[in-house]
């Protein structure tokens, strides 16, 4: 029996953890499982003590039919959050706790009570069809952000927003920066583009971007600017293929890819684009804004960051 929650437990952790995050991730999810299981076992306990027609055996393949029923919806990228389990700061100590443990509190109950009858068994049951209720559903944000941990901090949103990073990064839909850098809402005003491109300054051109940059620096005040790119980019595979001789062969993409083909290397090319943003310019030099690059290799699990090394050179009358 141990063998198969763990088993289930392993399963359910390596759908659902990227490379970035596996320890933390693996941790919180065990512990909630856990956590789960014993709440289980008092279910259990607490039931009336019946002459019944069911015996120990009954209940262990009800409680592996509630196995499989985590693994199930869990399997089908339901957020584990979802499982019913209290927030407070047993959350940690129940982490640290192993499956054998539930296990063991199970096997004690069954030693000690093998006359549990079908009222048990039906408990349990009723407990797998919530569960099963609970991923039919579907994913509400709505529901989530409602029911989250913290929510008192969307009441504190709906006041204004002063986040302290603007952070530029891939349209790709396998790069997520608030999952990357465990942004919550609040934190970052995010910009998302092909091949995380940073135009140069240009009132005519851009405006998009030349808005959102003016808005974060001058408005937000935010304090750092982030042009993360990323391993596998088919934007950047697009402008290694461009060719200088041959008519453009798309509207848009080719075109706008272009911005970086300076030196073909799009975060440093962005960083120095954003200099030439006076507003930007001018925060930096005062040390009011920081700008940095990064690059996330989602194959390997990798983040590097690194800062725009400049200087101003002081104006020289002719």
């Amino acid at each position: 029996m141990a063998g198969k929650l763990g088993k289930c437990m392993m399963l359910c952790c390596t759908s659902q953890v990227s490379a970035g995050s596996a320890c933390h991730a693996i941790d919180s999810f065990l512990g909630k499982l856990v956590q789960l299981a014993m709440r289980l076992i008092i279910k259990i306990s607490s039931i009336s003590m019946r002459c019944c027609d069911c015996d120990a055996v009954s209940i262990i393949d009800s409680f592996d039919l509630f196995l499989s029923a985590c693994h199930h919806f869990v399997g089908k990228n339901v957020s584990p959050e979802i499982l019913p389990y209290k927030d407070g700061s047993k959350e940690e100590d129940m982490a640290n706790e192993s499956f054998e443990d539930a296990i063991a509190g199970l096997s004690k109950l069954l030693r000690e009570k093998a006359d549990l009858g079908s009222v048990a068994a039906a408990k349990i049951k009723q407990i797998t069809a919530e569960l099963e209720e609970a991923g039919s559903k579907g994913f509400d944000p709505v529901e989530r952000m409602k029911a989250g941990k913290n929510p008192e901090l969307y009441g504190a949103l709906a006041k204004g927003q002063k986040p302290k990073f603007m952070v530029f990064a891939c349209s790709d839909s396998r790069v997520c920066p608030s999952h990357i850098l465990d942004f919550q809402p609040g934190e970052a005003f995010m910009i998302r583009n092909i091949a995380n491109m940073v135009p140069p300054y240009d009132q005519k051109k851009y405006s998009g971007v030349g808005a959102a940059i003016e808005y974060a620096v001058l408005h937000l005040k935010v304090e750092n600017i982030v042009v993360i790119g990323h391993s596998c980019c088919g934007g950047i595979k697009g402008l290694m293929s461009i060719s200088d001789d041959k008519p453009a062969s798309s509207d848009f993409i080719e075109n706008w890819v272009k911005i970086c083909s300076a030196a073909k290397e799009a975060v440093n090319v962005s960083l120095g684009n954003l200099l030439t943003y006076p507003f930007v310019r001018e925060a930096a030099v005062n040390d009011a804004l920081s700008l940095k690059g990064a690059h996330y290799n989602f194959v390997k699990g990798t983040f590097e960051v690194w800062d725009l090394d400049f200087t101003i050179s002081p104006s020289v009358s002719i």
